[in-house]
C-alpha cells in the first residue's frame, strides 16, 4: 500500500491552507508536503498543480460507511487515490481489529456497515 493523497490546487489554496485543512486525517504540516513533491514550484503554487499529499504521519486508518452496491473491489478501486487499497489488505485490517472475528464476512458487506479504511506509512 501507499499512503499518498492525490490534491489538486484548487483557486485561493495556499501549501498552508491546504495543510491545516487536511492535518486532522492525514497529520501532514507543510515541510511534509514540500518534501514529497521535489518538483513542485510552490513559490507562487499555481491551480491545477497536482500535489502528493503523504500520510506518514496519521494514525493508520479512517472509517468508511457502506453504500448500496458497495464490494469490497469496489470500494478499494474507488479509494486508490487515497489510499491504494488491496482487497486483501481490507480483509486483514478489519479482520485484525474486529472483535466479532468468528461472524465477520467482508464478501458479503451489508449498507451501512463501519469499514476501517488502513494506510501505512512511507
Amino acid at each position: 500500500m501507499h499512503s499518498v493523497l492525490h490534491y489538486t490546487v484548487q483557486p485561493g489554496d495556499t501549501l498552508t491552507l491546504i495543510t491545516i485543512s487536511i492535518r486532522a486525517s492525514a497529520g501532514v504540516g507543510v515541510k511534509d508536503v514540500i518534501a514529497v513533491n521535489p518538483e513542485v514550484n510552490f513559490d507562487p503554487l499555481s491551480e491545477n498543480t497536482l500535489l502528493k499529499i503523504p500520510y506518514y504521519s496519521a494514525g493508520g486508518h479512517f472509517i468508511y460507511q457502506t453504500r448500496i452496491g458497495d464490494t469490497t473491489k469496489s470500494i478499494c478501486e474507488g479509494l486508490a487515490n487515497t489510499a491504494t487499497l488491496t482487497v486483501l489488505d481490507l480483509i486483514n485490517h478489519n479482520y485484525a481489529i474486529s472483535k466479532h472475528k468468528k461472524t465477520l464476512d467482508l464478501s458479503k458487506l451489508k449498507v451501512n456497515q463501519v469499514l476501517s479504511i488502513p494506510y501505512t506509512p512511507h
